[in-house]
């Protein structure tokens, strides 16, 4: 599941950068939106799962999780609403990137999940 999710937000990603480059500002920001809302509704899922033995520190860490998830939501929905702004998708894409990045690395790399 994380392998489809992982794949998924890379080609959202990817193809919202192949958009922008091609001209097709607004298409390019609705795809910008898309990994932000998947990240922000499994952050939400997360604080309904099961805690673990700390529910103290998992609190803690769904919450930083989701502030996180909320603020990349916002500035995605900020570009969406102006697709003509560039300097504003390329201020929603960088973030988003990153966190695609270590999404990846984490799925793809890090062999504690397989």
């Amino acid at each position: 599941m994380a392998f489809l999710i992982a794949g998924l937000a890379l080609a959202t990603l990817m193809t919202a950068l192949v958009y922008q480059f091609l001209g097709k500002l607004r298409a390019s920001c609705w795809l910008l939106l898309v990994f932000p809302v998947i990240l922000s509704v499994v952050a939400f899922l997360s604080f309904s799962s099961g805690t673990g033995r700390d529910v103290g520190t998992d609190l803690r860490s769904d919450q930083n999780m989701a502030i996180f998830c909320i603020s990349l939501l916002c500035l995605s929905v900020f570009a969406v609403l102006r697709p003509r702004w560039r300097w504003l998708f390329w201020l929603a894409w960088l973030p988003n990137a990153i966190a695609c990045g270590t999404l990846v690395y984490l799925v793809l790399f890090w062999h504690v999940f397989s």
